[in-house]
């Protein structure tokens, strides 16, 4: 989260980063929102990656995925089920 990602900000902060703030690491939804937040400046700096992710989009999600209890996708599912945000991982991720 650090990083970034040069793309598929939208996917990874709805089926990994959300879940796993919320319903991993137990943060609060306004501590959520400021580690994306970072995570979407992280992106904007280091990939130039700066298109517009409404906040309100950000804190419906976050509230969506409070009450629904989803846990984060693992890489092998975001693997399956979306090969091309799996890539895009991986290339930051420095894995293959």
């Amino acid at each position: 989260m650090e990083r970034g990602v040069p793309d598929g900000r939208s996917r990874l902060i709805l089926y990994v980063i959300s879940r796993y703030l919320i319903n991993v690491k137990g943060l609060s939804l306004e501590e959520a929102e400021a580690v994306i937040d970072a995570f979407l400046e992280a992106s904007c700096r280091n990939y130039g990656n700066c298109s517009k992710i409404y906040k309100s989009w950000i804190r419906h999600v976050l509230r969506r995925v409070s009450e629904g209890g989803w846990r984060p996708w693992s890489l092998e599912r975001v693997k399956q089920e979306d090969p091309e945000l799996y890539s895009t991982i991986s290339r930051v991720l420095g894995i293959q």
